[in-house]
């Protein structure tokens, strides 16, 4: 019996993990882009702190990575297809 529910436990995590895994595939890229673009408005804000130069472009270029991501994703959504789940 114990044997019967080990197995069954490994299945679903396995099976989980797969269905996790395709999601984030899909969206791999825009995950991408939107971490480097909160990294450069970080890095824009501590370095406007210190009153370094180019501070603001830091900014403004980690805003735009930011739209650039959230609205590559939404056009991911509407117009492609997420993968679908196996059931096999």
């Amino acid at each position: 019996m114990k044997k019967t529910i080990n197995c069954i436990d490994h299945y679903l995590v396995n099976n989980f993990a797969k269905v996790q895994m395709k999601a984030l595939h899909f969206l791999k890229w825009p995950l991408i882009l939107l971490l480097i673009g909160y990294l450069s408005f970080l890095i824009g804000n501590f370095s406007k702190s210190r009153h370094w130069v180019l501070a603001g472009e830091f900014i403004v270029g980690g805003y735009l990575m930011i739209i650039i991501a959230v609205v590559w994703t939404i056009i991911k959504f509407i117009f492609l297809k997420p993968p679908e789940e196996d059931t096999d």
